[in-house]
């Protein structure tokens, strides 16, 4: 039988459910705090960069398709193809966006004071 928490200690209602299910029953609250600003402009971060970066590469892929001949409908699946069948391309292109990501997370953790690197 559970029995409540005495006034004036901490309770656990503050931290979501799937965290309380792995912590013992102490008492203790762990803070969760999420930074929206950190997170919004972070993922903006990461979605510009990592656009703004493969830029050249998808015009280097599409400088390999012969645009004159392929049907419209088909050029993003040529492209990507082009991308896909080389081996270098396509390891930078990984890269580039692993690094714009983790960028993206660090400018997040940087505006939310927590957990930079």
């Amino acid at each position: 039988m559970r029995h409540s928490a005495p006034s004036g200690s901490v309770r656990r209602a503050a931290v979501p459910t799937a965290i309380n299910s792995l912590l013992p029953d102490s008492g203790i609250v762990v803070p969760v705090t999420v930074s929206l600003k950190g997170v919004l402009i972070g993922s903006i971060t990461d979605i510009l960069s990592s656009s703004l970066s493969g830029v050249p590469l998808a015009i280097y892929a599409a400088s390999k398709v012969d645009l004159a001949n392929t049907p419209k409908d088909q050029l993003g699946h040529a492209i990507a193809a082009v991308s896909r069948a080389t081996r270098w391309l396509y390891g930078t292109q990984f890269l580039l966006g692993l690094t714009c990501s983790v960028l993206g997370g660090y400018v997040a953790a940087w505006l939310a004071k927590h957990d930079e690197l």
